[in-house]
């Protein structure tokens, strides 16, 4: 592929959405009883390594992808509700409902981390949405200013007053 550049394997992210899983407390709990030997901060450290690697495998074998999920426990109750609805059927559409808003819960939980993370907001920073959005900022902020109260700034009547010139 021209033009992908391998940046090497993605760094270790926590997700809030883990939390809302009641499997996710017993691996942290295993991980962080796991016994280890040296100095303190070779404990912690490995510790942390260890606890890295089960998250990574734990979230890829039991929690899974949400967005899967959801389709999936969504075509589900379509097809619950579009069968005979029994008294044993309505027990099952209320739990797939549940389940359901549990998962749109977990799935606002990783927008919200997405949108908060530093690896988003640093992609953006050579495209051109970017240098478009720093440009229309940079230009609102100039013209925000009242020229008429300083006056070291003075504008030359070829300029428009938005792009004056500091003397």
């Amino acid at each position: 592929m021209t033009g992908v550049v391998d940046s090497g394997p993605k760094p270790f992210r926590f997700h809030d959405m883990w939390c809302k899983d009641v499997s996710c407390e017993g691996v942290i709990e295993n991980c962080w009883s796991h016994l280890s030997l040296g100095s303190p901060s070779f404990i912690l450290n490995s510790k942390f390594k260890f606890l890295r690697t089960s998250l990574r495998t734990w979230n890829r074998e039991v929690f899974g992808n949400i967005f899967t999920q959801i389709k999936e426990s969504e075509t589900k109750l379509t097809s619950l509700i579009s069968e005979h609805v029994t008294d044993v059927n309505l027990l099952e559409i209320k739990e797939m409902r549940k389940n359901i808003m549990d998962l749109y819960q977990k799935e606002q939980l990783y927008w919200k981390h997405i949108s908060h993370s530093a690896s988003v907001l640093d992609a953006d920073n050579n495209t051109k949405f970017f240098h478009s959005f720093a440009s229309f900022r940079r230009r609102r902020n100039v013209s925000a200013i009242p020229l008429a109260s300083y006056p070291w700034v003075t504008v030359h009547s070829s300029q428009n007053p938005q792009s004056s010139v500091l003397e």
